[in-house]
């Protein structure tokens, strides 16, 4: 099987989670916090696609340099398409969800700076900077790139549970599937 068709199967099933996750925070009025169930579904999906992987691929066995190379590429996809989505909802489903993020983050900005005693014009350049990185085509952007960071880490620890070193009997660590052979 193809690594890149694997990944993005499973990139795909925890986007599917993702998406219905956050829909039905956003049309319920649930509190954001329930949002960080994506990570329990995302981690679920990487678990299951590196076992499917290691099964398939590799007999059982799989380094850990292996493991995180596939879960990088599902990273990778999963990430892209998350992106997109963000983009999609904040501009086109929940405009005022990004609204309501804005507010919340500049209204707390302001307040600490306030308490700093920073003067009003760096207050007002501060809320301007800010106000335009709170884009849906910016919060697309750290979508992708904050989500790398943060499922790389996940990765990081997700492959030291998930690596099965092939037993010494087996010197090249069965790193690549067995050749087919026939009877005869």
């Amino acid at each position: 099987m193809n690594i890149h068709k694997h990944a993005l199967t499973y990139a795909a099933a925890a986007l599917v989670a993702a998406v219905l996750i956050s829909i039905t925070v956003y049309l319920a009025g649930l509190p954001d916090w329930v949002n960080y169930i994506t990570y329990i579904t995302l981690i679920t999906t990487i678990v299951l696609g590196l076992r499917d992987w290691r099964e398939k691929r590799f007999g059982g066995y799989m380094s850990y340099g292996k493991a995180m190379g596939y879960s990088t590429m599902l990273a990778l996809y999963y990430c892209l398409m998350i992106a997109v989505w963000t983009y999609v909802f904040f501009a086109f489903i929940g405009p005022d969800a990004l609204d309501k993020i804005k507010e919340a983050n500049l209204r707390e900005s302001i307040e600490r700076m306030q308490k700093m005693n920073i003067p009003q014009e760096q207050i007002d350049m501060s809320v301007k900077i800010s106000s335009s990185f709170m884009s849906p085509g910016m919060m697309a952007v750290f979508a992708l790139f904050g989500g790398m960071l943060i499922i790389t880490i996940l990765n990081l620890i997700i492959s030291i549970f998930l690596k099965k070193d092939a037993p010494p009997s087996q010197p090249d660590g069965n790193q690549t599937p067995p050749p087919y052979t026939t009877a005869g």
